[in-house]
């Protein structure tokens, strides 16, 4: 009890605080911990949310055969969906029901879609990824399946297989040059919590 008030003083002070971030930047190694004492601290006493921040997140092509990963450059945003189950209606005489003679609706998961990756990106016609993106879209053999990496600012890794779907730059007179692109994921997307 004594212990983790001393702790919980530590990681709330200004001045602990400041050690844990000397710390961190002197050790990356202790980042881990020191976000595990905060987070833990902070959960355990009711203190504030703990957020892992968009930026520094990383879209990363593994082409292939996903034995190395290469960044896209320049992306801006990433949308991620886990995936999507689909249902089949297993609903029969037999299925209960309520009060009234109301019968419930009953189902079955028959399978599940991770559906489609969707990101953004500074247009860079130059950058050789950009122009990996375009290439898978258009070049790429129609069973060609490549490894893709997203790496949050933590260290948490989403890694599947897919293809790009779309790749569409968005030309305006007075605007910066953007394009949205997708991929299709196809099968489990493997997640790593760091």
């Amino acid at each position: 009890m004594y212990l983790a008030l001393a702790l919980l003083l530590f990681v709330t002070h200004p001045l602990g605080m400041l050690l844990l971030a000397v710390l961190a930047l002197a050790a990356p190694k202790l980042t881990r911990l020191i976000l595990w004492l905060a987070a833990s601290a902070s959960v355990a006493f009711g203190f504030a949310s703990i957020a892992v921040p968009g930026f520094g997140t990383k879209l990363a092509n593994g082409g292939t055969s996903g034995s190395s990963y290469t960044n896209v450059a320049q992306v801006t945003d990433v949308k991620l969906p886990i995936g999507k189950i689909k249902t089949d209606d297993i609903t029969n005489f037999d299925s209960p029901t309520v009060g009234g003679g109301a019968v419930y609706d009953e189902f079955i998961k028959t399978m599940v879609s991770a559906g489609s990756v969707s990101f953004g990106m500074v247009f860079s016609p130059t950058d050789p990824t950009q122009q990996a993106v375009a290439a898978n879209l258009q070049a790429s053999p129609t069973t060609a399946l490549n490894y893709w990496r997203l790496t949050s600012q933590d260290g948490t890794t989403f890694v599947f297989q897919g293809m790009i779907e779309s790749d569409d730059p968005d030309f305006k007179f007075d605007k910066a040059v953007i394009a949205k692109a997708s991929i299709k994921v196809s099968g489990p997307i493997t997640i790593t919590w760091s």
